[in-house]
């Protein structure tokens, strides 16, 4: 039984270890051919100045358009400024 447990012990070491080194190695800001390709809800809201929860609800409007990968979620940042621009003076 110790064994088991030992195993189960160093497994989970393992994933976790390899989760974190993922999640690391992954940009939550990255610039492509001139636009900026912000990760998260958290990003976006910071790109804009706004509050996190205020971005989600203009994601979820579709008034912010958003790409998801899985769980993951990303914004353009001249998409979010086009958007933006279409309302009267580029106010939320």
């Amino acid at each position: 039984m110790d064994m088991k447990l030992y195993l189960e012990q160093q497994i989970e070491s393992a994933v976790k270890k390899a989760l974190e080194s993922s999640l690391i190695s992954q940009p939550i800001v990255e610039e492509t051919k001139g636009k900026i390709k912000l990760f998260g809800i958290r990003n976006g809201a910071a790109y804009v100045g706004c509050a996190p929860s205020t971005f989600q609800k203009l994601k979820n409007s579709g008034k912010v358009p958003f790409y998801e990968v899985g769980k993951r979620v990303f914004f353009f940042s001249d998409e979010i400024d086009e958007a933006l621009k279409c309302k009267k003076g580029g106010k939320l």
